[in-house]
């Protein structure tokens, strides 16, 4: 997953660290003791919304896998190719009936203060 600043610098999720301090969301990669500036919020709860909005996207992420020779009907595929958002199914290579099943990649961009809405 790809994670995008507000002010447009992109970040690649599993390997970076991402923390809320100040009302401003900020990371810092593995490899580097620089810490980056991903969001600023004027507001504590505007920043943990904007963190559950990246939880949520998240969690929609699953690995790519194969569907071995099910015996599935074209019309079966069909349906199955349908069901799926996010992702892409083809023909696998491994044979008649099988399928591969990848995710397409997601990218979260940190929203704006002013698109957040929280309760009062």
């Amino acid at each position: 997953m790809r994670i995008i600043s507000q002010s447009g610098t992109d970040y690649p999720y599993e390997q970076i660290c991402i923390q809320i301090q100040n009302n401003q969301i900020k990371c810092k990669t593995c490899n580097s003791e620089r810490v980056d500036l991903l969001a600023n919020y004027s507001s504590n709860e505007k920043a943990q919304k904007a963190m559950e909005m990246l939880h949520k996207e998240y969690i929609g992420i699953m690995p790519s896998l194969i569907i071995s020779d099910c015996g599935f009907s074209q019309e079966e595929l069909d349906d199955l190719m349908q069901s799926t958002v996010g992702g892409q199914i083809m023909p696998a290579s491994q044979g008649q009936g099988s399928v591969e099943y990848h995710m397409l990649p997601r990218i979260f961009r940190f929203p704006a203060d002013e698109e957040i809405e929280v309760g009062e």
